[in-house]
């Protein structure tokens, strides 16, 4: 049902575009030579008003499309050419084609008119080029307000940019990456009066050979740099305090050349503030690509969801980051960056849980545990990356990470479980190593390219849990001391993988290319466990097969591909098939396994490209990959002193899943308009999932093959702003469905999650003092299934900001949020003010007051309500409280 429903809507949308005629042509002066950036425009015929427009590329070719039809007029402008008029009649479905001779037309310097459609943007092949003076004031501090400033470019309050609603991959300078595509640290460092203009550059390639060869559309940001900056200082240091002994301390430096950059980076506080987020994360190795695993989805270690996914459920956190980045490219065929930063993160939290865990039978047994925690993070990790190209045929690049980590969690749990109470301590301490590293060759022979990637990657994950308890509820001989027991479970994940791929280009002509090649990806999985008494220090393994395991597992993919790609013109594709051959060699409990399957995957990208901001596309795929060696583990593993893990059944040793995706993209700075509209329907099959058997407050959980799921996800952006008063709109919606399986006691428990999202704003950009913004979203969520309660919350928030320049010196801001959150037992109010005031003492020195959530400075508590295959909890817990915080900055 969730499949036909995307390939309704995409069937409807593409059918949208099917009716629109598009008009191209040429336009070209007296001697045939092309007429670069003139203005061609659609015009009505009763008051000359303007329908559409585009600007010719480098050869003076141009593309509108146009949805209605009828008679209008075609103008073409060029400054010192004669305007020329043409009459046009559009016909439903049919494309015309004009070739414009302009005729040159000398102007003296008062006859130069300026036009008045034109708002500092010129649009190129796959190029939006601003004139940065036209949108500044001279009121910009750092480069990610000017951006800000510009048609189509948004920076959020962390420095991230978005251009066109598209993610901007990176921020070069004057053509030079010095970032490794951390683009926050260009937004949020170097002062506003660098940029000289500003470059959106869509479908770039980091290497000049693979230009037209891509399919992938990556878009970064170019700058053009005021040389009299290079060689400067640049960057703040801020400090503070306040009530409550809050603190808040951040230091941002950097000395950017024409060769090469070094910035160092310092933020320490306890207010709660991120200082590390996931993004920075993805972008500090190169991108979410780095991170992915081979069934697509991002693979990150327990200690690092813990370090970037901060439960919401703390009152108290105390965290740092420290970094050093070095960029180097003292010549265009030599570039070099690195970096090592180190993150800590402390936090505190304590909740109050109402469970109701479910039976087959339809029967529920309540509980009511309250937990205290403690935890300590640290990440300390390293990148390095290579680009050398000797001659302009031949480039070789290395990328080379590595991190490691510590997670400490100190829990202590007291359950009441019908007038019983347990009491029990929990700890547990991982320490991973990851490595990756990448070798990529690259020979320009003629027309055609040849291609060749390495990696390596080393993971090593101990794992150490020891519980102590007053009441042994796990099915483990685990021995009394006094008047509690105590047990620790050890495991080791150990994992190497690498791959050596091959691949050539061949060139058919300027518009198709063919892309063979040939791999092979090897991994190799070591898994092993034991459970050990542990009393007073004094460890000693416990007796038992099913309580100790150890198994290897080894895989091969030997693969080959061929694509057939089209990068140029309205309509652009990638057509692939890939032949893999599936070699699984596993040893659990001494049994050897040998498993083989063959299959080919199809892949299917298509791109219609209206124009430079007019762009749909589309994407199916099939990927398959091995299932995780923790699945196939029959021996005893525990996590908690209420739950653990034996008897897998797995049936399949490989899973795979299918994808399709559509997304819409239409930029336009003339009518200061921006949609993205996309759309993914993923179909997963032979997939582990758990079946969970509950024994009052005991979950006895094994690993069994799963039941296909379906997941299906939409999006809809809109930003539009008013033209009769400076004002934008901006409109989010997201819709999500996941259709999923588990097991209760061997019984099938199919469940349905919804999720819709909604946000509204609304904007002012008066060239005024005082500026405001009024927003409104909305969150509700459903979740049913088959064997369990059906359950659902809705979240709304209400807000508006007020932004006070009231002189050069004084900025004050404020901003008044109300959220209402409501469950099926409950309802829960909260108000939040936030105010900002900034005085300048000089153009180095500004002093600062910040509060955040002053109306609940003293506590914050919370409610929510989440729900798993056999429960469904209702938690209390407390938040971080608001704080009000003095500091000063120094702008360098």
């Amino acid at each position: 049902m969730i499949f036909r429903s995307f390939l309704l809507s995409l069937v409807l949308l593409l059918s949208f575009y099917t009716y629109a005629q598009t008009i191209t042509g040429r336009v070209f002066d007296n001697n045939n030579k092309p007429v670069s950036y003139a203005s061609v425009s659609i015009l009505q015929e009763n008051d000359s008003s303007v329908v559409n427009y585009a600007t010719t590329d480098d050869q003076g070719s141009y593309k509108i499309s146009m949805s209605v039809e009828g008679e209008f007029i075609l103008k073409v402008s060029s400054l010192g050419y004669a305007p020329n008029y043409q009459k046009i009649v559009l016909n439903k479905g049919q494309n015309l084609h004009a070739d414009i001779a302009l005729s040159e037309k000398p102007y003296s310097l008062k006859e130069i008119t300026v036009d008045g459609h034109y708002r500092g943007v010129k649009y190129g092949n796959d190029t939006i080029r601003y004139d940065v003076k036209r949108f500044t004031d001279g009121s910009e501090v750092v480069l990610g307000d000017v951006l800000n400033k510009l048609p189509g470019i948004e920076v959020d309050s962390k420095g991230a940019v978005k251009a066109q609603g598209k993610n901007v991959d990176k921020i070069l300078l004057d053509g030079q990456d010095f970032f490794a595509g951390n683009a926050q640290m260009a937004t949020k460092n170097l002062t506003a009066d660098i940029a000289e203009s500003v470059e959106v550059l869509n479908n770039y390639s980091e290497y000049s050979m693979l230009n037209g060869f891509q399919s992938s559309e990556q878009t970064v940001i170019n700058v053009g740099v005021n040389k009299s900056k290079y060689g400067k200082i640049s960057g703040d240091v801020m400090g503070g305090g306040g009530i409550n002994n809050r603190y808040n301390f951040k230091g941002n430096l950097m000395q950017l050349n024409a060769k090469s950059m070094l910035s160092v980076i310092g933020s320490f506080n306890n207010t709660g503030e991120e200082v590390f987020s996931l993004d920075d994360y993805f972008r500090l190795q190169g991108g979410v690509n780095e991170v992915m695993g081979k069934s697509g989805k991002i693979d990150l270690s327990e200690e690092e969801r813990r370090l970037l996914f901060p439960q919401n459920n703390t009152y108290s956190r105390d965290n740092g980051l420290s970094a050093i980045n070095f960029s180097y490219q003292p010549k265009s065929n030599f570039k070099l960056n690195a970096y090592i930063l180190h993150n800590r993160d402390k936090t505190r939290s304590e909740e109050l849980n109402n469970y109701r865990y479910f039976s087959p039978d339809q029967t529920v047994f309540k509980t009511q545990e309250s937990i205290q925690s403690r935890n300590n993070n640290r990440l300390t990790s390293g990148y390095f990356k290579l680009d050398y190209s000797p001659n302009k045929t031949l480039s070789m690049a290395y990328k080379g990470y590595i991190s490691g980590s510590q997670m400490k969690e100190e829990n202590e749990y007291n359950n009441d479980i019908q007038s019983q109470q347990i009491n029990t301590i929990g700890n547990r301490n991982i320490t991973p190593i990851r490595t990756q590293h990448k070798i990529m060759l690259m020979k320009s022979l003629g027309k055609n390219i040849f291609l060749t990637n390495a990696r390596i990657n080393y993971s090593n994950n101990p794992l150490r849990y020891d519980i102590e308890t007053d009441s042994l509820l796990l099915p483990i001989a685990l021995t009394k001391y006094g008047e509690l027991y105590y047990g620790e479970q050890r495991i080791r994940q150990n994992q190497i993988s690498g791959e050596i791929s091959s691949a050539y280009f061949y060139r058919i002509n300027k518009s198709y290319f063919l892309q063979p090649a040939l791999g092979v990806d090897y991994e190799s999985q070591k898994y092993t466990s034991s459970i050990y008494n542990n009393a007073n220090g004094n460890l000693s393994i416990l007796e038992g097969d099913s309580l100790h395991s150890n198994a290897i597992s080894r895989n091969y993919d030997y693969y080959g591909s061929l694509n057939l790609l089209k990068n140029t013109g309205f309509f652009r594709f990638k057509l692939g098939l890939s032949a893999h051959l599936y070699n699984q060699v596993g040893t659990i409990k001494d049994k050897i396994n040998d498993r083989n399957l063959f299959r080919v995957n199809p892949l299917v990208e298509m791109s219609l490209v209206f124009s430079p901001k007019h762009r749909l596309n589309t994407a199916f795929s099939r990927k398959y990959s091995s299932n995780d060696i923790e699945g196939y583990i029959d021996e005893i593993t525990f996590d908690s002193y209420n739950s653990y893990r034996r008897d897998s059944n797995l049936d399949y040793f490989f899973n795979y899943k299918y994808t399709g995706y559509f997304s819409y993209n239409f930029f336009d700075a003339f009518s200061n308009t921006t949609i993205i509209a996309s759309g993914a329907y993923e179909k997963e099959k032979n997939n582990k999932t758990l079946n969970q058997v509950q024994k009052g407050v005991l979950t006895e959980t094994n690993y069994i093959t799963s039941s296909p799921n379906e997941n299906l996800f939409g999006s809809l952006y809109l930003a539009k702003g008013l033209d009769f008063i400076p004002w934008l709109v901006n409109f989010n919606a997201g819709y999500s469905k996941r259709d999923y399986v588990s097991y209760l006691s061997g019984n099938l428990n199919q469940i349905a999650t919804q999720r819709i999202t909604t946000q509204a704003s609304l904007l002012s950009r008066y060239n005024a003092p005082l500026n405001a913004e009024v927003w409104a979203k909305l969150e509700h969520v459903e979740n049913s299934a088959t064997l369990t309660n059906d359950a659902m919350y809705n979240i709304q928030k209400y807000g508006a900001k007020l932004k006070l320049r009231a002189s050069e010196r004084l900025y004050v801001e404020s901003e008044f949020e109300f959220i209402k959150n409501k469950l099926p037992s409950y309802s829960q109010n909260l108000y939040m003010l936030n105010s900002t005031i900034k005085y300048s003492l000089n153009k180095k020195m500004t002093l600062q007051l910040k509060g955040y959530n002053m109306l609940n400075i003293s506590e914050q508590a919370w409610r929510s309500l989440s729900f798993s295959n056999n429960y469904e909890v209702e938690r209390y817990y407390r938040q971080i409280p608001g704080y009000v915080i003095l500091s000063m900055n120094y702008r360098l």
